[in-house]
């Protein structure tokens, strides 16, 4: 992933572990629930 990477270079002294916990939870539901239908359906359209 890039955004510990990403928090390293802004934020060097922040722990990273935090962060990736705290966006995990986020997108694993998002990706779930919405999306997978809307990548299926632009994998469709093409």
């Amino acid at each position: 992933m890039g955004s510990p990477t990403a928090m390293r270079c802004k934020a060097p002294n922040v722990n990273s572990r935090l962060y990736t916990q705290i966006a995990m939870p986020i997108t694993l539901p998002f990706n779930s629930t919405l999306g997978k239908p809307i990548y299926l359906f632009i994998i469709q359209s093409f």
